[in-house]
């Protein structure tokens, strides 16, 4: 072997071991090591409840991811960890070269709140019925409260709760930004009352959106009126009555 092959020989040899530990110091340098968690509010998302405690909850709870190297992080275990969150409806997770883990969060949008009978917590309840879990009630997003034991523990009671929510009237006095409290009677259905008059409206069992109109124009005659503290009762498919609250 002359001396020219044997001296390209060991040029290569030292390209590729140069080469080779150039790779290797890259690769294993604190840059590529995972320094910090970007977590954000989808743009999906209709509103950011508890985006802030849910965000600290993250940041908490994938702390030992940071320090290790981004090839290293395994994207769906990650994303199984944020999933136990119940407050998290939908999440997405990437890598962010050199040193980052990008994650999207879409929060459930609470439609009520449900506070037990013996309870200072509230329980915010999604539009699927999902019941998330309890926050204090003056962190409580600003909705209608579902009054009772029984709306945490019936799944079917809560997803009729949902859809009563969802029929009632976009404007007026039935309208949802009125409904302070909602309760389940096993006699008379669903029972509203109406903020700030007061007013008691039963809209039964089923048909909401047209026991929740009915009651809207009885309701506007007695404010009309200046008449409180009544009870409407909209269950009758062809009348309503209004009744004083020490009536039968």
């Amino acid at each position: 072997m002359n001396k020219t092959l044997i001296a390209k020989i060991s040029v290569g040899v030292l390209s590729l071991t140069m080469m080779g530990y150039s790779i290797y110091s890259l690769v294993t340098a604190p840059t590529f090591r995972i320094h910090a968690l970007d977590i954000q509010l989808s743009q999906e998302a209709s509103q950011g409840f508890n985006f802030e405690k849910i965000r600290d909850s993250l940041n908490l709870r994938l702390k030992p991811i940071i320090g290790q190297y981004t090839w290293n992080i395994d994207i769906q275990d990650v994303l199984t960890k944020i999933e136990k969150d119940l407050r998290i409806k939908d999440a997405k997770v990437r890598r962010v070269l050199p040193d980052q883990i990008e994650v999207t969060v879409t929060p459930f949008t609470p439609i009520a709140n449900i506070v037990a009978n013996r309870s200072d917590k509230a329980y915010p309840l999604a539009r699927d019925g999902e019941v998330l879990p309890a926050i204090d009630i003056v962190d409580a997003p600003d909705s209608a409260i579902l009054r009772g034991d029984i709306f945490l523990s019936d799944a079917a009671l809560r997803k009729d709760a949902v859809a009563l929510l969802s029929s009632l009237p976009e404007d007026g006095g039935v309208s949802g930004k009125h409904i302070s409290e909602i309760q389940f009677d096993k006699k008379r259905g669903f029972v509203l009352t109406v903020a700030p008059s007061g007013t008691t409206i039963w809209v039964g069992f089923s048909d909401f959106a047209i026991h929740a109109l009915r009651a809207q124009r009885v309701l506007d005659y007695l404010k009309d009126q200046h008449l409180t503290g009544r009870i409407i009762d909209a269950r009758v498919a062809k009348k309503v009555v209004v009744k004083l609250r020490n009536e039968p």
